[in-house]
């Protein structure tokens, strides 16, 4: 029986029959995209926020409307 270390060329993941492989790979390839798109998105949101467009609960809002938000909340 043979594990799957997560390294494509290793020899435990090529002792896998070829389709068992491929389904592998496409995991793999999945949950690397799946994780530069949270990053991309966690930046992307911060970004917002920091311009004033998103307010702490994650709901883009326009500039004035978190002006106004941002007021009434924190009594400025």
């Amino acid at each position: 029986m043979c594990k799957n270390t997560g390294l494509l060329n290793s020899p435990e993941f090529l002792c896998y029959p070829e389709e068992n492989r491929l389904v592998l790979i496409y995991i793999y390839i999945y949950s690397k995209l799946n994780m530069m798109m949270n990053v991309y998105n966690r930046s992307r949101k911060l970004n917002q926020y920091l311009k004033g467009n998103m307010s702490r609960d994650g709901m883009i809002v326009h500039n004035s409307c978190f002006r106004i938000w941002y007021s009434h909340m924190f009594r400025l």
